[in-house]
């Protein structure tokens, strides 16, 4: 499950200020409160409640469609039929034709209150019959949101939104970084793409420091053995940590392949490393296949490197051992703790960096009539003028993710109401992929968010207890949170930061007034947990 699918589980829509006014031609669904006199009645909407002309014979409590005729000082409504009125028969009556597919829309539409208009309908059905029914399953969330936000649905908006969807903008930015030609015309690209990416040359060097420091206090067969399983990848990057928490998370798995080796080979091991056997070239080639089957690199590493078979015996007998995994997962927590000095600057810094580089203010700049800076999307869109095959469908991919953020970026409602969306690559906080971070709320006289009422929302992929949405409510600048997540020791997680997080928000002039926990998929209790939980260890990230 995509973390963008979840705002149905914190029923943003719902919650939120109304996003915009009514507007001529619109369909709604909503009950009837009360009937006045003179055709007027009062209709809930929604959160709304409000009152509309209406000629037509209706009852009380009931739900019906509605089409807005007019939406200025008078609300014109007329009654297109009660909920019993099926997708089909609302479709006959707005003259457009009848499909499967689009009958499932339209119910979805209805049943999660978004209210539509016949062009709506009519531009999603015409981009859907393109498809097939599975594929067309796929992009049916996509058209619920382009239509309840009245966003454009063009091939761009839907390509961007299924892109954001489904595919992770960390691990998009990694790939295309890696496809880039090494000659000098990708050279910036590759600068900027490496600026959010990978951790700052100060932090490395900080991070080379103490982790020497700690390997020679320990067995350096260890540093040994790591270098072997990466095969010369950058010991001190995010991308090798996550690799070496694969071993650690499966160790037991790992153990009983090493032991299976050692007892088809140890005893040859033994004595071609003392000289007294030599292995034939079929037993190298069966021994090779052996080997990296389960570990692909320490072969090449050791033997391709003069034949080095007591290294591989070595090597094998440590990756035997559960105390080497506690090793190695004493030594990627200690060089976590030095990669992520200071985490709250290097998330301000890292957020700053992504708007400077990223280009997402690229066309806004334009209709000012400035001229940008050169940022990545700026590069993307010259270089896909003249770059072909996987490498331009790669930039295509990447620009796609970029127009998704600028959709949802930042939205400035009539109402005081704002709303802003940053999705951010986090692999250089140590993160697993993106880090989203959704800002609602009223707007201040100088149309900026108001910190004393808005709602912040984190949605986040972490290393160790996986998929979690922090949801942060500020009303009269006290504070409120819940967080969701599966992961078991989530529910009786431990309010060891606590104290230190009343501290820092006091220090703010805000009040933390209550911390929730709760089940993030459907189908799984949601539990509330107090403050006085059990200790809990591996935490992520700290703000």
């Amino acid at each position: 499950m995509r973390i963008h699918q979840l705002k149905e589980i914190l029923q943003l829509n719902k919650l939120k200020i109304p996003s915009q006014q009514l507007k001529k031609g619109q369909i709604i669904q909503g009950q009837v409160i009360k009937i006045y006199p003179e055709n007027k009645v009062q209709i809930q909407l929604g959160g709304l409640r409000l009152v509309a002309q209406l000629q037509a014979s209706l009852t009380t409590g009931k739900y019906y469609y509605f089409q807005v005729m007019q939406a200025d000082e008078l609300l014109k409504l007329k009654a297109l039929g009660n909920e019993a009125l099926n997708a089909n028969q609302l479709l006959q009556q707005l003259s457009l034709k009848m499909a499967t597919n689009q009958a499932e829309l339209v119910q979805q539409l209805t049943k999660e209150q978004i209210s539509f208009n016949r062009e709506q309908l009519q531009q999603a059905f015409e981009y859907m019959s393109q498809y097939k029914d599975k594929q067309v399953q796929v992009f049916m969330p996509i058209m619920k949101e382009l239509i309840a936000n009245e966003w454009p649905i063009t091939e761009q908006t839907t390509k961007a939104l299924h892109m954001q969807k489904n595919y992770p903008f960390a691990t998009q930015l990694q790939k295309l970084l890696h496809m880039l030609p090494k000659d000098s015309n990708f050279s910036m690209l590759r600068g900027h793409l490496s600026d959010l990416l990978q951790p700052t040359a100060e932090n490395i060097a900080n991070s080379q420091n103490q982790m020497g420091k700690l390997l020679s206090l320990r067995n350096k067969q260890v540093f040994s053995l790591i270098q072997s399983l990466l095969d010369g990848q950058d010991l001190y990057s995010s991308n090798t940590i996550n690799n070496l928490k694969h071993y650690i998370t499966n160790n037991q798995w790992f153990i009983q392949n090493a032991d299976q080796i050692l007892k088809k080979w140890e005893s040859k091991l033994l004595l071609t490393a003392a000289n007294q056997y030599m292995f034939s070239d079929d037993e190298v080639s069966q021994l090779k296949q052996d080997v990296t089957k389960v570990f692909p690199t320490i072969f090449a590493k050791n033997v391709g490197n003069g034949g080095d078979f007591g290294g591989l015996l070595v090597q094998l007998r440590a990756l035997q051992k559960s105390q080497t995994y506690e090793q190695l997962e004493q030594i990627i927590t200690f060089s976590q703790k030095f990669l992520l000095t200071e985490p709250k600057e290097q998330f301000l810094q890292l957020t700053k960096r992504f708007l400077q580089l990223s280009g997402i203010s690229h066309e806004n700049l334009l209709v000012k009539g400035e001229s940008p800076p050169t940022t990545i999307k700026s590069q993307l869109i010259s270089m896909l003028q003249q770059t072909k095959g996987g490498l331009g469908e790669q930039l295509q991919q990447v620009l796609h993710h970029l127009h998704a953020v600028q959709l949802s970026s930042v939205q400035d409602f009539d109402n005081g109401f704002l709303q802003a969306y940053l999705q951010i690559p986090a692999l250089k906080l140590g993160l697993t992929n993106d880090m989203e971070i959704k800002f609602e709320g009223k707007k201040t006289e100088t149309n900026k968010l108001d910190p004393n009422h808005c709602r912040i929302v984190f949605y986040l992929e972490l290393t160790n207890i996986k998929e979690t949405v922090v949801d942060m409510h500020v009303q009269n600048r006290n504070i409120s949170i819940h967080v969701f997540n599966d992961h078991i020791q989530s529910r009786t997680l431990p309010m060891q930061f606590q104290p230190l997080l009343k501290k820092g928000l006091k220090e703010m002039n805000y009040h933390l007034s209550s911390i929730s926990f709760f089940a993030l998929h459907q189908g799984k209790k949601a539990k509330k947990v107090a403050f006085n939980a059990q200790s809990y260890q591996g935490v992520d990230y700290r703000i």
